[in-house]
């Protein structure tokens, strides 16, 4: 069957379909909106879940925590760690939103990440990683936040910034144990930053 031309209903942009007949069972969505859906569905999905989760969250673990042998079955023999390429759902400990990040690469992800809610201070939590969901070819939408690679670039920016802060307070004893705020930088730099293994970042897709 010949592709059709349709409208999306939801961004009205143009694209090929390649069964028509879709078209008469629900409405004519393109890829990217219904990816959009389906997001919005599973964070509403998950803070329904929420407070069920939490309340068995022992059983849960229990349950569902793999053994050494299925867990490489599962992972494939490409995907190097357990979050590569997953939705993965974070919630946060002082205002409750739940939001799902994904993880566009075969690296590690953070425990805890900052909310989007400036006030918060506890910052959001990767606790429910029973839910995480594997989609490699994934396509994030405009808005949401993802992980990828940090950059050298980046991550020297993060830790001049925090050198500074750092430096005003004597924090661990800090002009003591280094010459130069830039000696200091660059230490923390080979600890945290590892162009091997892929530090994580979180950046807003869309955003430049």
């Amino acid at each position: 069957m010949l592709p059709s031309t349709c409208q999306c209903s939801v961004c009205a942009k143009i694209f090929l379909v390649t069964d028509a007949s879709d078209a008469f069972d629900m409405p004519i969505i393109c890829d990217d909106c219904r990816m959009t859906k389906i997001c919005e569905e599973v964070s509403e999905l998950a803070r329904e879940l929420s407070p069920l989760i939490d309340k068995h969250q022992e059983e849960l673990v229990e349950a569902t925590k793999p053994n050494e042998s299925s867990r490489n079955e599962t992972l494939g023999d490409k995907c190097q760690h357990q979050e590569a390429f997953c939705l993965m759902l974070y919630k946060c400990k002082d205002c409750g939103a739940i939001e799902i990040l994904w993880n566009s690469r075969d690296g590690v992800t953070p425990f805890g990440i900052n909310c989007r809610n400036k006030k918060c201070k506890e910052g959001m939590q990767h606790n429910h990683w029973q839910l995480d969901t594997r989609i490699v070819d994934f396509k994030p939408y405009d808005g949401m936040r993802v992980f990828v690679d940090l950059t050298e670039e980046k991550c020297l920016k993060y830790l001049r910034k925090r050198v500074d802060h750092f430096w005003e307070t004597n924090h661990f004893d800090i002009k003591e144990r280094y010459e130069t705020k830039e000696k200091a930088t660059q230490a923390l730099m080979e600890s945290e930053w590892d162009p091997k293994q892929g530090s994580p970042d979180v950046i807003i897709w869309g955003e430049k």
